[in-house]
């Protein structure tokens, strides 16, 4: 009997606890309830008095009570609208303002249009990157939205001076010409070499570089050391690797020069720069794989693809073609995939720009597969997310999914490099900035 009145007591205890802690919760909400409605209603009867930075703050109370009510957050927008209007609130609190409403009401259209805009006219590029790339994320599909955050994304300005010539490597560094003397920059646009020289050959990945001037020809290390002397007259070079450096004599023909003891290889029509101790030549008609001991190495090729700079290969991908057909293949010259176009473009480390049989470009992977049907006129490989393509007369980029982001508006254009910069040609060739870099 004594058992069954503990089990009584201890049951009332437990149940008085439930209430009072239901009676507590109960009253706290209540509480959240009075504070937020009473800021409400002061945040209005202040807007209606036009005092906006009072009204604001009021509204940010009620709103950090609760904030799922999206018509109290319209009312919070227009009296940002308001104050700053009227001057007694700045254009970034404005701003903030609107990304805080459009950050809380996701699927507000009107709240993320103004936004945008907003940001797109006067917003930092930070800022406005990331507010633009949010919108992106979200899966709106707001056409009007998606051009305005595309825009913010990709937008760009010009850096440095315009060149009459370029050679860009894979990597980014490019020699530069103003029509009288050379010089080499890096990634950014910044100077390695002054424009004070007679010629700048191409960049490669081991460094070594040839400077000419009117009183020698060397080929210098990243240091600016001389490593060999060039005796002969040259037309021009491609980069340096695995001890050669190509030349191109002034008629035309090209051998390797044997930096280590200064011999020189037989002519060729064509050349590549050697990489891992791989490079290709033409003889006659077709291209081979050549070792460094200059043997011929696996098939012929009717035709194979080669950087500015003279690589043939980048990260061991070599676009090539056999019997009319181009396809992937290794540096070593194995075929990677069973894919093959009427022309394709260099690999640059992402989606690789191919022709087909109408004579219109797309985009196809590493190992085969249409990413980007074909559709445009011409077009080059993806780097750093973005390809070139081309339409009536004009050369733009499209993003990975093959929506235009940076409008037709080029004569010509390279490669973005993994700084987020790319020499264009618009009447000369300067380099372009992505403004979120």
């Amino acid at each position: 009997m004594k058992m069954k009145a503990s089990r009584i007591v201890v049951c009332v205890m437990f149940f008085a606890l439930m209430i009072f802690g239901w009676g507590g919760y109960l009253g706290s909400l209540g509480e959240d309830n009075r504070e937020y409605s009473s800021a409400l209603d002061e945040a209005r009867s202040l807007a209606d008095k036009q005092l906006y930075v009072k009204s604001l703050q009021s509204y940010a109370s009620a709103l950090s009570i609760s904030g799922e009510d999206e018509s109290v957050w319209k009312e919070y927008v227009d009296t940002c609208r308001m104050a700053y209007e009227e001057g007694s609130y700045a254009w970034g609190s404005y701003v903030e303002g609107l990304r805080a409403a459009s950050y809380a009401c996701t699927s507000n259209l009107d709240f993320w249009r103004e936004l945008l805009n907003e940001m797109k006219s006067g917003g930092s590029s930070s800022d406005a990157y990331d507010c633009a790339v949010k919108a992106v994320e979200l899966g709106i599909t707001d056409e009007e939205i998606l051009e305005t955050a595309y825009k913010i994304i990709y937008g760009f300005r010009y850096i440095g001076m315009s060149y009459k010539e370029i050679v860009s490597s894979p990597e980014g560094i490019t020699a530069v010409n103003d029509g009288e003397y050379w010089g080499l920059l890096d990634r950014e646009g910044e100077q390695i070499y002054s424009l004070s020289y007679r010629y700048i050959g191409p960049y490669g990945s081991e460094g070594q570089i040839l400077l000419v001037t009117d009183k020698w020809k060397h080929v210098v290390n990243e240091s600016g050391i001389a490593q060999t002397v060039v005796f002969d007259g040259i037309k021009s070079s491609l980069a340096y690797g695995n001890g050669y450096i190509p030349l191109q004599r002034e008629d035309g023909s090209w051998y390797y020069l044997n930096c280590t003891d200064g011999s020189e290889s037989e002519q060729y029509k064509e050349v590549s720069s050697f990489i891992n101790g791989t490079a290709a030549v033409k003889k006659e008609t077709t291209w081979q794989l050549i070792d460094e001991t200059l043997s011929p190495t696996g098939d012929n090729f009717d035709n194979i693809k080669i950087h500015r700079n003279g690589a043939c290969t980048y990260s061991d991908v070599m676009i090539a073609s056999k019997g009319g057909k181009y396809s992937v293949y290794s540096g070593s010259g194995i075929k990677q995939c069973e894919f093959s176009a009427d022309d394709m473009d260099l690999y640059m480390g992402s989606l690789i720009a191919y022709k087909d049989s109408n004579g219109l470009w797309g985009y196809v992977s590493l190992d085969g597969q249409i990413v980007i049907q074909p559709q445009f006129e011409n077009a080059k490989s993806f780097s750093s997310g973005l390809g070139a393509v081309y339409k009536n007369g004009s050369w733009g980029f499209i993003n990975e999914s093959g929506r235009v982001v940076i409008d037709y508006q080029f004569e010509d254009v390279g490669y973005f490099n993994n700084s987020g910069c790319c020499f264009v040609d618009s009447g000369g060739w300067q380099m372009i900035e992505l403004n979120n870099n």
